[in-house]
């Protein structure tokens, strides 16, 4: 009797520490799925604003009086500027406005053949363009396409080839259009890179060459054109749009 209780007393001395110890845990299954983190597309919506910087090339084709004669000439130079813009996002579809002014110094001089001793120049700078924008988004790229009106500054001059003295100058502001493609790529929440390019087309018709003292007559520019194409790399910094989990 005796050594009965004593084992019933070891086997209640063993459940006692168990219990103690807390339940026994079932071991987790290795297999079992974890859902991992959300992603979301990013939002394109918002305001922006940034730089530009890059190369541009212009093609001057026109026609003068006094003497008559055409030439066409063509120049290449650097160009940056500045750019602000709004956009929304409806699913993959962008659409937006943007404003935009590009720095240049574009100008060309050629011999005149009919007027022997006298050189013909255009050039023109600070081109302003005004476009609307539409965008197919997937996920952090954009690719998109603009339309739109543009402007520059755009001056004809006559002078003495011999002495570079000027006998005839205009200038003036020139209206045109613009059509143009992109790509964007959000590298940061609020910030935008990419590369643009641009058609750009200005023309003129009717303008008087006004006669400097040194001038003898003035000349009229009866037909020029100018077509001009950029490809320009660009930041934006963006303001607006939901948040971006994964970054």
């Amino acid at each position: 009797m005796q050594r009965a209780i004593t084992t019933m007393l070891g086997v209640l001395s063993c459940a006692t520490s168990a219990f103690a110890d807390g339940m026994p845990q079932k071991q987790a299954d290795p297999y079992a799925y974890t859902p991992g983190p959300v992603f979301v597309d990013y939002d394109w919506s918002g305001i922006y604003l940034g730089g530009h910087l890059g190369g541009v090339y212009a093609h001057f084709f026109l026609t003068v009086t006094t003497p008559t004669e055409s030439f066409e000439k063509s120049r290449t130079a650097f160009a940056g500027g500045g750019q602000v813009g709004l956009q929304k996002q409806w699913r993959s579809i962008v659409i937006g406005a943007e404003v935009s002014y590009t720095w240049a110094d574009l100008e060309t001089t050629t011999n005149s053949i009919a007027g022997p001793g006298t050189s013909r120049s255009a050039g023109v700078s600070n081109l302003l363009l005004a476009t609307g924008r539409l965008g197919f988004a997937q996920d952090y790229m954009m690719a998109y396409a603009k339309a739109g009106y543009a402007s520059a500054d755009v001056d004809f001059r006559s002078s003495i080839t011999s002495t570079g003295v000027v006998t005839t100058t205009s200038s003036g502001r020139e209206q045109g259009w613009v059509a143009g493609v992109g790509m964007d790529y959000a590298w940061k929440p609020n910030i935008l890179i990419g590369v643009e390019y641009n058609y750009i087309h200005l023309s003129v018709d009717g303008r008087t060459q006004i006669p400097t003292p040194s001038g003898l007559a003035g000349s009229v520019v009866n037909d020029a054109g100018i077509d001009i194409q950029t490809l320009m790399a660009r930041i934006n910094f963006k303001f607006g749009g939901g948040a971006v989990p994964g970054y």
